[in-house]
């Protein structure tokens, strides 16, 4: 039996667990064997699932090795016993048109685009520098998430810690949108008609905070998509390290696609580092949001921001070469994907 993980899999604990249990010892019964499957990518370890999987194995005496864990990210790895198989399964690729995608030059409308779905504590604190920042009516911005309706306690503890600012801090972060209604998240059809043809040709960088900024689990998701797509820079917030152990080493990895067949990226990903500079990948959290509006304030006062699609070219190039050959060679296996996958499902209620 296979259980998608998308009604489950949360980044620091797991929902219906009971639920999940039971789904679980049905398939061991019935089967003797079990395959996890995701579309999402969460870390093994942060997430509990391999302490929850360890409990079951402990009480009903399983083989390990009978549950396997099918995912997308091929840097993660475990030596619990469980079997492991990466599956190139981003919804991101499957899912993009790029007829509907128009490249268009820079009006100078805005200088920098940052669009926030869920809340996390980068994307918080991103937000929160965002409305302070000096060059603010330079940007064209969202954040969806009222959290005063709904935030993750692990995400708004780590804040409050890593930012010492007050609940009425936090509070006064209210949902906004530059570019569209507010949207309650979980946002999706990213690339579903033209607001993304008329939103990037305003602006010369992105700002892409993806929804894992903590080190050890990497993937791509429609936040760093789009500017590649757009022929935009980018600066990218994620976890410590993650562009030199993960995004600069896409051609390495090998992982099997839905159709069970080897799939290799065909090329890396380049970060500007003749303009961008790429020191701030040592950091995480809301010192990475620090570092990256500190570059966007350099980038804007010097004036260089002016001349980033020319002197980005070579880079802006080889992103778009690189993830428009990988996006074609995994379009046909749509009708896999929407079969396998629980697609109208989400955790985050």
């Amino acid at each position: 039996m296979k259980i998608d993980l998308q009604r489950y899999w949360g980044h620091f604990q797991i929902y219906h667990p009971a639920e999940l249990a039971a789904r679980i010892i049905e398939s061991m019964t019935q089967d003797g064997q079990v395959t996890l499957i995701s579309k999402e990518i969460r870390s093994l370890e942060k997430s509990g699932l391999l302490d929850f999987l360890d409990e079951l194995c402990d009480y009903y005496r399983w083989n390990k090795e009978k549950i396997t864990i099918e995912f997308g990210d091929p840097c993660q790895s475990t030596d619990r016993g469980y079997t492991i198989r990466m599956i190139e399964s981003g919804e991101c690729y499957i899912n993009t048109d790029l007829s509907k995608i128009q490249h268009r030059p820079w009006n100078r409308e805005k200088i920098y685009g940052m669009f926030i779905g869920r809340a996390n504590t980068s994307r918080l604190y991103a937000a929160y520098q965002h409305l302070n920042f000096e060059y603010r009516h330079h940007g064209l911005t969202s954040f969806n998430q009222d959290i005063r309706y709904h935030i993750d306690a692990q995400y708004l503890l780590q804040y409050l810690c890593e930012t010492n600012q007050s609940w009425e801090d936090v509070k006064s972060i209210s949902p906004w949108s530059d570019i569209d209604q507010i949207q309650q998240p979980p946002i999706t059809n990213q690339f579903q008609g033209g607001i993304w043809d008329d939103v990037y040709e305003k602006i010369s960088i992105d700002i892409v905070l993806e929804t894992i900024d903590y080190e050890g689990a990497y993937g791509i998701s429609e936040k760093l998509l789009r500017p590649i797509l757009y022929r935009r820079p980018f600066i990218l917030i994620s976890g410590r390290n993650s562009i030199t152990d993960f995004y600069k080493k896409l051609s390495s990895w090998r992982c099997l696609d839905l159709a069970g067949n080897l799939t290799v990226w065909p090329g890396d990903l380049r970060f500007f580092e003749n303009v961008i500079p790429l020191d701030y990948d040592v950091d995480q959290g809301v010192h990475r949001v620090e570092h990256a509006f500190d570059i966007l304030r350099t980038l804007i006062r010097t004036g260089k921001i002016n001349t980033i699609l020319e002197d980005c070219k070579e880079d802006i190039d080889n992103n778009y070469t690189v993830m428009k050959s990988h996006i074609e060679k995994l379009t046909n296996l749509r009708p896999l994907y929407q079969k396998r996958f629980e697609t109208q499902t989400w955790h985050l209620r």
